[in-house]
C-alpha cells in the first residue's frame, strides 16, 4: 500500500530565487526543507532513507564543490541512497551519479512542473495530497467557529494548505456540509476565513471535525496560514537535527 506521507525533500543551499520557486504549490504538496549544511543532510538520511536531495548550483557563489558532496553520497548503503537532482543554470555538472540534472534558465512555471513530476516519480507524495503540520493528539492552535448557536471555542489538531481538523471544547453538533466562519489564532494573530465541514471522526471519546478551506480565502489569510505551516515544520525539523547532535 502507498505510504500515508511521501519522502522528505532536502534542498541544499537555495538562494531567494530558488526558495520562491518552491513556495506555494510545491511546499504545500511535498515535505520540502531548506538546508545549508550537507553533513546534517547526510545524518538525516539515516532516519529518512531514500530521501530526495536537490543540489542548487544556480547563482552559486558559496564555493562548495558539488562533486565532493555527490561523491560522499556514494558511500551510503545501497538501501539508503537518495534520489539526487542537480539544478544548474550555465555549466552542466560533470559527475554522472546524480539521478537527474535540470537546467534552469528563468522559467519558473516550467521548472515547477518538472520538479513536481519528479517528486511524484521518486516517491515524494504519499496518499495525502497536502503536507500537514500537527496530528490527532496534538494541540497546535486555538480558534473560534461562528455558528447560528453562537461562537464555539475549538482546538486545532492539524492543518494543511487545504484544511484542518479540530475539536470543540463544549458539546455541540455541527452538520456536515455546513459553511462556517472561522477565526484562527496563529502566533497571536487572528486569521479569518470561511470553511466547510466535510467529515467527522472519533479520537478517543471526542469527535474531531474536519474542515475544508473555501476558495474565497483572502491572499493575506493564505499567506498567514502558509507561513505558520512552513515555519512550524521547519522548526520541528531543526529541533530533530539538534537532538541528533546531542
Amino acid at each position: 500500500m502507498e505510504p500515508l506521507t511521501g519522502k522528505k525533500i532536502f534542498v541544499l543551499y537555495p538562494d531567494e530565487d530558488i526558495r520562491d520557486i518552491f513556495y506555494g504549490s510545491l511546499r504545500n504538496q511535498f515535505a520540502i526543507y531548506y538546508m545549508y549544511d550537507y553533513e546534517k543532510v547526510k545524518a538525516l538520511l539515516e532516519y529518512y532513507p531514500g530521501s530526495i536531495i536537490i543540489m542548487n548550483l544556480v547563482n552559486n557563489e558559496l564555493g562548495w564543490l558539488p562533486e565532493e558532496i555527490n561523491g560522499g553520497l556514494k558511500t551510503l548503503p545501497k538501501d539508503n541512497k537518495p534520489k539526487t537532482i542537480a539544478l544548474y543554470d550555465n555549466e552542466k555538472p560533470l559527475y554522472g551519479s546524480c539521478t537527474r540534472s535540470i537546467q534552469y534558465q528563468g522559467n519558473r512555471e516550467d521548472l515547477k512542473a518538472e520538479l513536481k513530476d519528479l517528486f511524484v516519480e521518486y516517491g515524494g507524495r504519499g496518499r495525502r495530497n497536502f503536507v500537514r503540520y500537527g496530528g490527532s493528539g496534538e494541540e497546535i492552535a486555538s480558534m473560534k467557529i461562528v455558528t447560528k448557536a453562537g461562537v464555539l471555542p475549538a482546538i486545532v489538531h492539524d492543518i494543511s494548505a487545504s484544511g484542518l481538523s479540530c475539536s470543540i471544547a463544549q458539546a455541540s453538533e455541527i452538520d456536515t456540509g455546513i459553511k462556517l466562519a472561522v477565526r484562527l489564532i496563529l502566533e497571536g494573530k487572528t486569521v479569518e476565513f470561511y470553511s466547510t465541514k466535510i467529515l467527522e471522526r472519533k479520537f478517543g471519546e471526542n469527535p474531531v471535525h474536519v474542515l475544508k478551506f473555501e476558495d474565497s480565502m483572502s491572499e493575506n489569510a493564505k499567506a498567514d496560514l502558509l507561513h505558520f505551516i512552513y515555519s512550524s515544520l521547519d522548526s520541528k525539523m531543526q529541533e530533530f537535527i539538534k537532538n541528533l547532535s546531542n
